[in-house]
């Protein structure tokens, strides 16, 4: 859940190349003395070759966005410094959009077993993950299915892509699942049974196979 900060005043516009296509807006928190800042990115990312890359139908995503909240282009947001709007503080970002977060499990919750149904199903590939959104008795909650690696790199343990875990991750999928991933909107409003674990006091949800289809 955000924290909505009403009608804070929009005190700089900062444009990068170099990392992206990135505009940072800067926000005064007048009350609270602190500002909070919110980042428009309008290209890609690849993990594997570390570069940033032209992507089209993000680009039209944040420009839309824009559009919407400041009513005004991407390259004029500068025009907008002075003025006022709400932003949303989440637990690692802020916007000025307010987004639906899915809902994490609690301790004392391992061991149950919910029914859900399936809202998205969606390849985060920014994250090297598969993330499944289900709800349960209205709340939202996410599992993934990671296809990422842990490796000592530069001096620090990084998470790589690896394309054969995604392999494997695919197949599981449709092993799950009983449909291929290209074809996961037929999943969409299918009831699914998670039950919550715990491993090394990190908590997730299992998700059930679903029954298969009748022949």
């Amino acid at each position: 859940m955000a924290d909505k900060k009403e009608q804070l005043e929009l005190v700089l516009v900062e444009y990068s190349d170099t990392v992206g296509d990135k505009a940072t807006l800067t926000f005064h928190d007048e009350d609270e003395g602190v500002i909070h800042e919110v980042t428009f990115q309008r290209k890609g990312y690849n993990e594997d070759t570390k570069k940033w890359h032209d992507d089209p139908e993000k680009k039209e995503k944040v420009d839309k966005q824009i559009g919407e909240v400041f009513g005004t282009t991407f390259e004029q947001l500068n025009s907008k410094v002075g003025q006022k709007y709400d932003v949303f503080i989440y637990s690692n970002f802020c916007h000025v959009l307010e987004f639906s977060i899915p809902n994490k499990f609690q301790a004392d919750e391992v061991g149950q077993i919910y029914t859900s149904t399936i809202v998205s199903v969606e390849d985060n590939e920014r994250m090297n993950k598969i993330e499944v959104i289900y709800d349960v008795d209205g709340t939202e909650y996410m599992s993934n299915m990671s296809y990422s690696k842990r490796v000592p790199l530069g001096g620090e343990m990084k998470y790589l892509k690896d394309p054969a875990k995604k392999e494997r991750q695919l197949a599981n999928f449709k092993k799950k699942f009983h449909v291929d991933f290209k074809d996961r909107a037929e999943v969409i409003g299918k009831t699914l049974m998670v039950e919550v674990n715990d491993l090394n006091g990190n908590i997730y949800a299992d998700m059930k196979a679903l029954p298969k289809p009748k022949k």
